[in-house]
């Protein structure tokens, strides 16, 4: 199947499932999305990092996780055992060795998408990339972690040093 053909639900080339296409409404990247694929013993559970200081991760908009992904993983300590950015750029998947950890608004699309992924339990928390969500109790000692639920995704900032499972994504072009 050529990219352009490929939709949400559909596997992506590293064996994920696409979960963002270009045409996803608050998509301006071009790009698409897949989620790594999550199997036993993929279900981690990891710090958001190492340490409280501002990473300047604060994007939280489809496009931004790969960013802010380099930021935290770049601070001093973090190792893919102690921060979940460091984790997610450490991942490999059939050769491929490009994921990240997504923005708050990517983390609303795989909610979104969550039946078609697969790998998420209802009630368990997963971080985003995101600092803080303005007006969320925003510090640089939190990080935003949305809840699945059967009712809802609900999002919230907590310390960063909390333990809450880790989903790696990569985004891709039709040139890839």
């Amino acid at each position: 199947m050529k990219i352009e053909h490929l939709r949400i639900g559909d596997k992506g080339p590293a064996g994920g499932v696409i979960f963002i296409n270009p045409t996803t409404h608050g998509n301006t990247t071009g790009l698409w999305f897949e989620a790594g694929p999550c199997r036993n013993p993929d279900f981690v559970q990891i710090p958001w990092s190492s340490g409280y200081g501002d990473s300047g991760a604060s994007g939280n908009k489809i496009g931004t996780g790969e960013s802010n992904t380099k930021l935290i993983a770049s601070m001093s300590g973090n190792t893919k055992d102690n921060c979940a950015a460091a984790y997610c750029t450490s991942y490999s998947w059939n050769g491929f060795t490009d994921w990240f950890l997504p923005s708050d608004d990517e983390m609303a699309q795989l909610y979104a998408h969550r039946d078609m992924v697969g790998g998420f339990d209802d009630g368990s928390a997963y971080w985003s990339s995101t600092q803080g969500v303005p007006g969320m109790n925003l510090t640089y000692e939190t990080a935003h972690v949305q809840i699945f639920g059967a009712s809802g995704s609900s999002g919230y900032n907590v310390s960063k040093d909390q333990l809450y499972f880790v989903r790696p994504v990569r985004s891709f072009s039709n040139l890839d």
